[in-house]
């Protein structure tokens, strides 16, 4: 686990993004928004839904609980190499489970 010296939400968004390799353009159809909105919530200027949180933790390998609240948070997944890492979608919330 890494330590994180972002306290702020803006700023755990910005920081998980860059350590993600990701531009605010490349992250925000992951989300399900448009570039300007990443770039208001990494201001500080409005903050994602739970559903956005959850998208981006995804997106960024990081916990949803890192994005939340602050916790520790994880090493950069490498996206080639961990299938798990594949960033999701927002209609991807909506599938059932498959097993």
């Amino acid at each position: 686990m890494l330590q994180s010296n972002t306290t702020s939400v803006a700023g755990r968004l910005l920081e998980t993004r860059r350590m993600a390799g990701l531009s605010s353009r490349a992250i925000a159809p992951l989300i399900g928004v448009g570039h300007a909105t990443i770039s208001r919530w990494e201001n500080g200027l409005a903050e994602p839904s739970v559903t956005q949180f959850a998208l981006w933790a995804r997106a960024t390998g990081q916990s949803l609980e890192h994005m939340i609240a602050g916790l520790e948070m994880k090493e950069p997944r490498d996206l080639a190499r961990d299938p798990e890492a594949i960033p999701c979608t927002p209609s991807d919330l909506n599938r059932e489970p498959t097993d």
